[in-house]
C-alpha cells in the first residue's frame, strides 16, 4: 500500500486536541517498530520527551491512538525505497 505507514518513515502529527499530554500544534516524529509494543511514533522534540515523562505517560505515540490525529508522512524511511 503507497500511503502505509512503515518503520523509518518521518512523519508529520497534527494535534488539534490535547490528548494524553501531547500539546496541540504539529510534531515531528519517526515511525519505530517497539518490541512487545508494535508501531509507535517516537517524537523527534525532546521537549516532548521530558514532558511526557513529567506526566507520567509514554513517550512514543502507539498505533491503537493514531486514529486521534492527522499523520502526514513527510518522507519514506530509506530502508524502503
Amino acid at each position: 500500500m503507497e500511503n502505509e505507514l512503515l518503520p523509518g518513515d518521518i512523519v508529520s502529527v497534527i494535534v488539534e486536541e490535547s490528548f494524553c499530554g501531547l500539546p496541540i500544534g504539529v510534531h515531528q516524529g519517526i515511525i519505530v517498530d517497539l518490541v512487545g509494543y508494535g508501531l509507535s511514533i517516537a517524537f523527534t522534540d525532546v521537549q516532548l520527551a521530558i514532558r511526557a515523562k513529567g506526566l507520567g505517560v509514554g513517550q512514543f505515540l502507539d498505533q491503537a491512538c493514531w486514529g486521534n490525529f492527522e499523520i502526514v508522512r513527510i518522507c519514506r524511511g530509506t530502508l524502503h525505497n
